[in-house]
């Protein structure tokens, strides 16, 4: 099975089934990898000086517009914000890929980044379905074909849904290695709350846990020794799966609002979800052994950090798991780094994302977050 099929608490990615054999890359892949990577939590501001949210933010558009400025502006050395990035990335491999939640902020994101970049010779291109009628507008490119992307004359910038590229394209160079060198989430991403996929996922994972007798969620340690009927056992096994689904349709999914629970730890597994789908992205720019250098942007992703770093609080507020989506991942991480599985898969990661705890991202306990 894919090494992100093993996912600690995600219910979406997750398959309870015992690992016995890891097939690992090329040692020294993985030593370039670590060695070179790294993660950068650098919230974007808006001209009121304040940090630029965009989950959440009931005026999305506008604020993935205040980010595409802010990237595009000439800072005081004569370059963008995104070449600056761009320029910290050695060779044939000086493109960025900038992530956001659909095709259409994707078109947002090229149009508003396109007029404030300086250098109108740089395309910046925006990926398409491929059912979609594109406009001339933005430089499109469709998804069947954005495994030749380095191919296009100019082409810098690629501006894309999460969803659309976090597996099953290699965007690679002439050379054979993946051709960006850094990616950036513009936008914090989070699971649809009303989406039916999300409950099933939830309810997926709750059923095989159900069945294992060494698991807290085995449903039947009162019938082991009163000698049940299959019937009686099937129709426990039905009820206890109603009263889960009915508990947890009720759950808030909202990330300020993510609970722990005897049937359901929320934030644990949404992010385990989404270690796994920023892992999965990431993968796009370690093709061929190379290093990364990863962006997170929007100031959903650290709140109290991008207001103490951009609105110049002093206060001794920090941000945790409670409040931050990189430190509730940085907390999953912590729990498998000594997992031989764990590390194995996820190691170039999780100690780049631990990294930023202290660093980029303001936490209270900097001394927990170490990675060998």
């Amino acid at each position: 099975m894919s090494g992100t099929s093993w996912a600690g608490t995600s219910s979406k990615y997750h398959l309870q089934i015992p690992v016995n054999i890891v097939i690992r890359p090329d040692e020294s892949s993985i030593n370039t990898i670590i060695n070179e990577s790294k993660t950068y939590f650098e919230p974007s501001r808006a001209n009121t000086s304040q940090p630029i949210k965009v989950s959440g933010n009931p005026n999305k558009q506008e604020a993935l517009e205040q980010i595409a400025v802010d990237i595009g502006k000439v800072q005081s050395n004569n370059k963008t914000k995104i070449d600056n990035w761009i320029d910290r990335v050695a060779g044939d491999r000086k493109r960025a890929l900038l992530l956001v939640g659909s095709y259409a902020d994707s078109a947002i994101v090229a149009a508003a980044l396109q007029r404030e970049y300086n250098d109108k010779n740089v395309k910046i291109v925006a990926l398409g379905r491929d059912s979609d009628n594109l406009g001339d507008d933005v430089d499109y490119i469709q998804r069947s074909d954005v495994s030749r992307f380095a191919e296009i004359e100019n082409a810098k910038i690629l501006v894309a849904p999460i969803l659309a590229v976090e597996r099953g394209h290699n965007i690679l160079n002439a050379e054979r290695v993946a051709a960006f060198g850094v990616v950036v989430f513009l936008a914090r991403p989070f699971p649809v709350p009303n989406d039916p996929l999300l409950l099933t996922g939830f309810l997926n994972a709750w059923a095989l846990d159900a069945l294992d007798s060494e698991h807290p969620r085995y449903v039947f340690k009162e019938k082991k020794s009163n000698n049940p009927s299959l019937a009686s056992l099937g129709k426990k096994y039905r009820t206890d799966a109603k009263n889960y689904c009915d508990k947890i349709m009720g759950l808030p999914i909202q990330y300020s609002k993510l609970t722990a629970t005897s049937e359901l730890d929320l934030r644990s597994d949404i992010a385990s979800t989404l270690r796994v789908m920023i892992t999965q992205v990431v993968g796009r720019a370690v093709r061929g052994g190379v290093s990364f250098h990863l962006y997170f942007v929007d100031s959903a992703f650290a709140p109290k950090t991008a207001q103490r770093r951009i609105s110049g609080m002093t206060d001794s507020s920090y941000d945790s798991a409670a409040s931050s989506l990189l430190v509730a991942i940085a907390d999953e991480a912590m729990k498998y780094k000594d997992n031989s599985v764990g590390s194995a898969l996820y190691r170039p990661f999780d100690k780049s994302i631990i990294a930023m705890m202290g660093d980029s991202v303001d936490v209270k306990d900097t001394n927990y977050y170490h990675y060998e």
